[in-house]
């Protein structure tokens, strides 16, 4: 097994360029739906297999805090 194989969250992204999370994810999980937002942004609270939310500071444009499934 891979060991980026099922990993739930992607701690090493946080501070990263929105580019190079969403290609890290993508390389791991291809099918999953990777939405991007405004830290702060409103969210359901519904919890989905197939997605990952990247949070971004809108003033530095990277990635303010973990994405993870769900």
């Amino acid at each position: 097994m891979d060991s980026n194989e099922h990993k739930l969250s992607f701690p090493e992204l946080n501070g990263k360029s929105v580019e190079v999370a969403k290609a890290t994810i993508a390389k791991i999980y291809p099918k999953f739906t990777i939405q991007v937002l405004k830290k702060g942004s409103m969210v359901t609270m519904d919890y989905r297999t197939d997605r990952i939310r990247i949070f971004v500071d809108p003033n530095s444009g990277l990635i303010d805090g973990i994405p993870k499934i769900g």
